[in-house]
């Protein structure tokens, strides 16, 4: 069986590193807002999150039982719309 490995950041830098994130991400997208409006910006950044978030923290679909799902489906349809 494989053993998982769980990567720790520290709190401090793990703060500083959202703080890079959200201000960087928000100079990019005040050049955008003029191209896409708000809701094309919007949902460029929220499907960018998501790609990156797939990428460092890929979850195991198959590891979820019912139970998990009944909670994911609807809240994932909330955020959605």
């Amino acid at each position: 069986m494989p053993r998982s490995v769980r990567f720790s950041l520290p709190a401090v830098p793990a703060v500083l590193l959202a703080i890079v994130s959200v201000q960087g991400g928000a100079a990019i997208a005040k050049g955008l807002f003029p191209v896409l409006g708000a809701a094309g910006t919007t949902s460029l950044r929220i499907g960018l999150s998501a790609l990156v978030l797939l990428a460092v923290v890929r979850p195991r679909l198959g590891q979820l039982g019912a139970p998990q799902w009944r909670a994911v489906v609807p809240y994932g349809l909330a955020l959605g719309p």
